[in-house]
Parts: C-alpha cells; structure tokens; sequence
C-alpha cells in the first residue's frame, strides 16, 4: 500500500492523471470513524436519510457531463452507452428513494391471534467492490440502497476507473452525511484483501470476475461475513425457425457489440437453428460489414476499444482455442492485428470461446435442430445471468 494508480485513456493511450493509493493509516482511519457514523446514521429517521441522499440526484445532473466524460475517456465507453446508462441510473435512483417504512417492518397477522412480524435491520459496515466497466451505475446502483438502510459503506472501485470514482466520491461528500458514513478506497486487491483481514466487515457486495469471486468467497466464510455477488456471464441468444430475423440480427449486434461487449450481460454464445441459418448470417453480415472501431467520443460509435492489452490477449488466446476446434472466422481477425467486430460460426460448444467469459466485441454462433440439442447444448456452461430468445410463439 501507498503506491500510485495511473489513469489512462485506452484508446489514445495517454496518461490522463495519477492517484495515490489508500495507505494503511488511512484505511485504519476509514475503520474507526465508520465504526461510530453507524450509530449516529442507523438510528437517524428513514425519511431523513431519504433526504440527505436524494440530493445525489440533483448533483449527479449538474455533473452529467463531466461523468459522461470521463467514462468515455477513462474507460473507452462509447458515447451513446455513456449517455443511456446515465438516464437509466436517474431512473433506477428516483425508484429507490419511492421506499417508506413499511419496507423495513411488516406485520402478518393470523388466525388465533398470531402475528408475523419481520423487522429489516442494517448491516453494519458494508464493504462495496465494484468493477471499471460500468464504474458510474453499479457503484451507485449498490451504495444508495445501502446507505438508504441505514448501513455505513467503504467503498473499493476499480482500479481502472479513477477519474470516475473521484467525482462520484466528491459528490458523497456534498451530501453532508456524517463523517465516516460513506468511505472511498483508492487501490487495487491488496487494499480489499487488507480491509478483510483487518478489520470488523457486516457485509460484502461484490461486482466482477467469476475468478475473484472465489477468492473473496474464502475470505467471507473464513470470517463467516455474509456476501452478496454479481459474476461473470455467458448470455445465449437463440434464434428459433420461425423468428424474425431482421429482430434477431439486430439483438444480435446489439447484444454482443455494445459497450464493445465488455457488460457481464453481453451475448457471448448464440444458437441459430439450422433451417435459418444461412439466412440469419446472410443478414447479419451485410448489417456488421460497416462496423469499425472508432473514436469513443462519436455518438454513433459501437465499437471502441478494449479496456487493456491484458483484455487483447485473452480475446486471442479464446479465438485461437476456438479455430482450433473447428471454428471459421466470417469476420474480423486475431492476426496479424485485432479486426473487431469478430465473428465466428461453427464454434465449438466445449471451446473456451464457449463455456469462459470473453468480454470483448464477439459473435460465436453455433446451431441446433432440435429443442433437446438445444437445451442440451444451452445448458453446457457454468455461466447464468440473462438468455434471450427470437420467436413468433409467445408459449415456445
């Protein structure tokens, strides 16, 4: 602890500003003061707290820009997502604070005078994980709730994403909640690792890598801390015989190419049934053969760019495994340089392109005659989270 972070723009590849991490000192500061704003902030009234957050709002409107921004420059989202997310964020905050005290207390009662009563009580102190590739909505989608139930929150963004978690830190500190409510950590897997193993965690929200959810897993059941966790995904988008495929090729490209297909909901396997295939790639290639990577800053960009040269590798390493078994590049290429968008059919269902998480600006088709080799083929992954599926029948 007490190195520097480096910011830097992925798609220029220069240095946007340098950080210094959260030392020890500091994070042993964090530990105590939110030790006692829990106290003060658990006991303050519910609509209270309602008021004191709602205000993030307003704040969050008079720096739209400068958010929208710096998740273009910082992260590479092309502009479009940057500007969707943050509407859907306004939404998603405004439904939170629509909450009154009938949320944390109910009673049921019963025949022969017996009541149910379930009373709701805050955590404690909730250590909050969050990863860089939506590093404005998930932070905020997980800190609000959080703080609206009375807990305290440390805060660990990713370290791929610091000019955005330093204005939405700022932002909390215009709150005027009380000192130690709401704590930022500036680091990368040594600072979280430290905080679990030092300190007194209620609670563990965790965001990311199916890879670094095992870990910190151990870490909670060696603590016995409760843990909450979003990980990876594997979406399968299947294309039924009698679906439209115009739709289809559309929720295709949208599915796997958006925010560069670097979302834990991004289309990463799609299955196209055999009798309109050729069809669906007919149609689908003459929609994708105008797409290039582009300036992030464009509104009408799709593809932007990957995050880090470590993303470039494992996308290589995923369609060399995949070409290797059987797969055929319609699309793109790996060598001698990256050409996005990637498409590739006839992968392989035991491929890597297949049963790991990519997260890059893919299209990996395989078919299917029958719905038993569907379900069969869909259901050979680790991975769950979302499944879309193209037809005209409502009760397929």
């Amino acid at each position: 602890m007490g190195d520097v972070l480096t910011a830097y723009n992925p798609y220029t590849g220069k240095v946007i500003k340098t950080y210094k991490k959260t030392s020890e000192l500091e994070l042993n500061e964090f530990n105590l003061i939110s030790e006692k704003a829990f106290e003060n902030w658990k006991n303050t009234p519910l609509d209270k707290r309602i008021s004191k957050l709602k205000k993030i709002i307003d704040l969050l409107q008079k720096n739209r820009q400068a958010l929208i921004d710096a998740q273009i420059s910082e992260i590479g989202m092309p502009k479009k997502e940057a500007e969707e997310s943050f509407a859907n964020l306004i939404h998603r905050l405004n439904t939170f604070f629509e909450i009154d005290e009938s949320y944390f207390n109910t009673n049921q009662e019963y025949p022969n005078n017996i009541n149910n009563v379930i009373s709701r009580v805050p955590y404690g102190k909730v250590l909050i994980i969050t990863p860089w590739n939506h590093p404005l909505t998930i932070p905020l989608w997980q800190i609000v709730p959080a703080l609206l139930a009375g807990n305290v929150v440390l805060w660990k963004p990713s370290e791929k994403a610091l000019s955005v978690n330093e204005i939405i830190c700022d932002l909390f500190k215009q709150l005027d909640l009380p000192k130690g409510t709401f704590n930022m950590i500036v680091g990368d897997y040594v600072e979280a690792q430290h905080i679990l193993d030092t300190y007194s965690i209620n609670l563990v929200c965790f965001t990311g890598s199916l890879s670094g959810g095992k870990l910190l897993q151990i870490k909670c059941g060696e603590k016995m801390i409760p843990s909450i966790m979003e990980l990876g995904g594997k979406d399968a988008l299947i294309v039924c015989k009698d679906a439209d495929i115009e739709s289809a090729t559309d929720a295709t490209i949208v599915g796997s190419l958006r925010h560069s297909g670097q979302l834990c909901s991004s289309i990463e396997r799609i299955f196209v049934h055999t009798s309109v295939y050729d069809g669906f790639i007919s149609v689908l290639l003459s929609k994708t053969k105008e797409i290039k990577i582009n300036n992030p800053e464009n509104i009408d960009t799709v593809i932007a760019c990957l995050k880090d040269k470590k993303s470039e590798k494992h996308i290589v390493a995923q369609v060399k495994n995949a070409l290797s078994k059987g797969a055929t590049i319609l699309q793109g290429s790996t060598d001698p340089n990256l050409e996005f968008p990637l498409i590739l059919t006839n992968v392989d269902i035991k491929s890597d392109l297949f049963q790991e998480e990519t997260f890059g600006p893919i299209i990996a088709i395989n078919t299917y005659s029958s719905e038993d080799e569907l379900v069969k083929k869909v259901n050979d992954c680790k991975y769950g989270l979302c499944c879309t599926i193209w037809t005209k029948n409502r009760y397929v």
